[in-house]
């Protein structure tokens, strides 16, 4: 049940802007319509400039080698050929507070994943394992927890993932399916389009996604230097929770998103947000910056999300 809670708490895009030597333009799409990624990138900063968090990865031949972040810890990455199949983090002190490891088929799938919290320095005394089952058009997910003997704790729990090539287009639990809870996703040109997130047969979570153009252009997203080619499904696997949330659709997209609404309806709460971003392009195409403003129905202040890229 903690799971399906987890589908509705929203983490919004931490797209933003990006930095190099090139002379820049303003320009809020590309001049021919097909961005210039050609560029050797080797590190993205994302700041946030409304909750003082600052985070460098750091990348080398398109892996991450590490990711830094403003209060002093890190995270360190491990890879088995091109896959990640290992990621620490550490405190500002260099004691590892988590270690996730990484299991993938011959296809390159996402198959099995533990993460292992140091109980020494956490409050969690478990650790959680993921495996996934491919069938088609059908991820079969099972969610396990085991005390530190290695005895399960709890009954396994199962969510199924419906594919639509390579889209998750609808994120379920068989045992909450009959009373109408589920996630339901739209695409185009392999972009999410609408998010519904329905809650005992109430549509509880809309989301609406919109496009600078309808070309399919690679905007950098995080998501593919973690998981190399299979990374828009792999990206959604490794989230803590399996179901499919608004915050795993953030990092699927292929296109440069103009402007993402969402609105959260209960009897007791009804909000709503537009994330409006725009871009800056040189003569070449090349993407050099991308901001982001978030507003909120509840809140009369404008959030902004930067990111900066740095090319070699």
């Amino acid at each position: 049940m903690k799971n399906l809670i987890k589908i509705f708490a929203f983490v919004y895009l931490t797209f933003g802007l990006v930095s190099c030597d090139n002379d820049s333009e303003n320009n809020n799409e590309p001049t021919s319509g097909e961005p210039n990624n050609s560029e050797v990138l080797t590190s993205i900063t994302i700041n946030s400039t409304w909750v003082a968090y600052v985070e460098t990865i750091n990348l080398d031949n398109d892996k991450i080698t590490d990711i830094q972040y403003n209060d002093g810890s890190y995270h360190l990455y491990t890879y088995s050929g091109d896959k990640v199949s290992q990621i620490t983090e550490y405190d500002a002190n260099d004691n590892i507070l988590y270690t996730k490891s990484y299991s993938y088929d011959s296809n390159g799938r996402l198959t099995y994943r533990i993460n292992t919290p140091n109980p020494d320095l956490t409050p969690f005394d478990y650790y959680v394992s993921h495996e996934y089952t491919y069938d088609t058009d059908l991820i079969i997910v099972e969610y396990k927890i085991f005390d530190f003997d290695d005895v399960q704790s709890g009954d396994t729990q199962v969510s199924h993932l419906e594919l639509n090539q390579n889209n998750i287009v609808k994120s379920y639990y068989p045992a909450f399916l009959a009373n109408g809870s589920r996630d339901e996703a739209t695409y185009g040109n392999n972009g999410p389009l609408t998010l519904n997130s329905y809650f005992s047969g109430d549509l509880l979570v809309i989301s609406n996604f919109e496009y600078v153009n309808e070309i399919a252009a690679d905007a950098y997203s995080i998501g593919r230097f973690k998981f190399g080619n299979q990374w828009r499904i792999n990206t959604l696997l490794s989230k803590d929770s399996s179901t499919l949330g608004t915050e795993n659709l953030d990092d699927v997209s292929l296109n440069y998103l103009s402007s993402l609404s969402y609105s959260y309806n209960n009897e007791s709460q009804s909000t709503s947000y537009v994330t409006n971003f725009s871009y800056e392009f040189n003569g070449d195409n090349l993407l050099l910056s991308q901001t982001q403003t978030k507003n909120s129905s509840d809140n009369s202040l404008a959030y902004i999300t930067i990111i900066t890229y740095e090319y070699e």
